[in-house]
């Protein structure tokens, strides 16, 4: 159960009661986060019926997450539902949003018992098959490529020493979430980019960074490259992770249009190359037969 508390956090609800995630979790053969709101109410009372009537019988326990706006809106959705439910607000939310690219709720992630995704989205399974005949349902056979798979083969890409318009920035541990690098406070070893493990890449708002400086001052990590982002021909700059501390710190920023279009090229070039390769493997599986 310990992907499930690095996921969830250690504590979750059921109705108005507080519970242990590892204890709430226990024995279950197949976890479902249901992104759901207000909004989902046709979807919540067939998945709370299959849900009563058979599922949970089969091994299944639900975690609400809500995307409601509000958490008066939250507990409305939340009222009557037969299952657990992670605490509104609580920050490793937005982590499972990206993480399982939830757009538009409900969505119904179905995951093994030691964490692993079985099916990406059953809330069609819930009205073709409320007595889960065929449950756990199977994936759909074809893979796909998320975001998070391509940002792990690329890797570190950090550019060459000596290379015009970068400069090394420092960023607190701190914003890592906030800016996108992680998608989870905690390091985790089931969560590709969590504690201090960065993405390779991410873009930084011009604009933004400079009003957290108006607003924060000396105590924003901009301030110190005020000048630079206001200077900068663009309304994004790119920072690059940079384990190897090449131009001096962990994160370097791009301080010219050139260089950010040179870098962005070469980071565009790989994950080319990335897309490329899954691609070639999908058709070399269909002309297997695999």
């Amino acid at each position: 159960m310990a992907t499930f508390v690095s996921l969830l956090g250690e504590a979750l609800k059921r109705a108005e009661d507080p519970v242990e995630t590892a204890a709430a979790l226990e024995g279950k053969e197949v976890v479902g986060l249901y992104f759901a709101s207000a909004v989902c109410k046709e979807v919540t009372t067939q998945l709370s019926e299959a849900y009563t009537n058979s599922l949970v019988a089969k091994g299944l326990e639900v975690v609400f997450i809500s995307r409601d706006g509000s958490e008066n809106e939250a507990l409305e959705a939340y009222a009557g539902m037969p299952w657990l439910a992670m605490p509104f607000g609580s920050p490793a939310v937005e982590a499972l949003v990206e993480k399982f690219e939830v757009q538009d709720p409900p969505k119904l992630v179905l995951l093994s018992k030691e964490g692993g995704v079985l099916i990406a989205d059953a809330v069609a399974k819930i009205s073709e098959d409320p007595a889960g005949d065929g449950f756990p349902w199977k994936a759909d056979a074809t893979p796909i490529l998320t975001e998070e798979d391509i940002l792990v083969k690329m890797g570190s890409m950090p550019p060459e020493p000596g290379e015009s318009g970068l400069k090394g920035v420092f960023v607190n541990s701190k914003n890592y979430l906030p800016l996108g690098w992680v998608t989870q406070a905690e390091e985790s070893d089931s969560v590709p980019f969590s504690g201090f493990k960065l993405k390779p890449y991410v873009m930084l708002g011009k604009d933004a960074a400079l009003a957290e400086v108006k607003k924060m001052g000396f105590a924003s990590d901009w301030d110190s490259y005020k000048k630079e982002l206001a200077a900068f021909q663009g309304p994004e700059v790119l920072l690059i992770f940079d384990p190897g501390r090449t131009y001096g710190e962990k994160i370097i920023m791009t301080t010219s249009k050139e260089a950010f279009a040179r870098e962005m090229a070469r980071l565009q070039e790989k994950r080319d190359e990335i897309i490329e390769e899954f691609e070639k493997s999908l058709r070399v599986e269909v002309a297997g037969g695999g």
